[in-house]
């Protein structure tokens, strides 16, 4: 496919891998990320004694995971406050709900959460999926080990490893409750670990992606080189048709 743009903008980590085409300027990988300003302030202090959990996969739980994710939760041999972040399209409320009230461990549910920053930041460690929930959880500097949940998802989650940011475990068909709980418990004990994966994730990302393309959009528009236009939801069935 051939790209007729000024700029294609991809601030995943492994979009270097990806063979573009196109017309206009390449502004790819983790420098063009752009994250809302909740998720760039404050340092990330790591405790010790960690066991403060906090379970998160995106807007709308499409594997149904964070049932299973309470389930291993009760096989990791600690006692945890987990708070677990429901999406506005989560279709499974009921049974997290119903996990929730049988599991060993004090669990709060946060419905739509409107600053999961906030929630990221008092947590020890996230246990969250591969899609943009991962970068943002990178980007508060806490430990997280994320799970996969297509092959998708996959590919930015194996880039995070690879720059060591996150514990990555695989795809979520794959995944065993018992796998799961045991990667938890590790990261839990692993003091040195998590204070690592956050120090590695602050040189990661600088959260100044969104300064990055405005001041290049702005440079070609002084140039009177790209005029702008509002959006509208046309533009999303043209950019979905791309």
């Amino acid at each position: 496919v051939f790209f007729q743009s000024d700029f294609l903008i991809n601030g995943n980590v492994f979009a270097h891998e990806n063979n573009y085409k196109t017309s206009g300027k390449l502004l790819l990988g983790p420098k063009y990320l752009t994250l809302r300003k909740e998720f760039c302030q404050k340092e990330k202090k790591i405790s010790k004694d960690a066991n403060k959990i906090l379970v998160c996969t995106g807007g709308a739980d499409v594997t149904n995971l964070t049932p299973r994710i309470i389930k291993a939760l009760n096989q990791v041999g600690k006692k945890l406050s987990v708070t677990v972040a429901v999406g506005p399209a989560f279709t499974n409320e009921k049974q997290i709900r119903k996990e929730a009230r049988k599991s060993v461990h004090k669990i709060v549910l946060k419905k739509s959460p409107t600053k999961i920053s906030q929630l990221m930041r008092k947590a020890d460690l996230i246990v969250c999926t591969g899609g943009v929930i991962s970068n943002e959880a990178v980007s508060t500097k806490t430990p997280a080990i994320v799970i996969s949940q297509n092959e998708a998802e996959d590919r930015n989650t194996k880039g995070l490893e690879a720059k060591k940011v996150v514990e990555r475990i695989g795809l979520q068909q794959n995944l065993s409750e018992k796998k799961l709980a045991q990667a938890i418990a590790l990261l839990l004990n692993d003091f040195r670990k998590r204070k690592q994966l956050s120090e590695n994730a602050r040189n990661f990302i600088d959260c100044k992606g969104s300064q990055s393309i405005s001041d290049l959009l702005f440079a070609k528009l002084e140039e009177k080189k790209i005029t702008l236009q509002k959006a509208d939801f046309s533009h999303c069935r043209k950019a979905f048709e791309w």
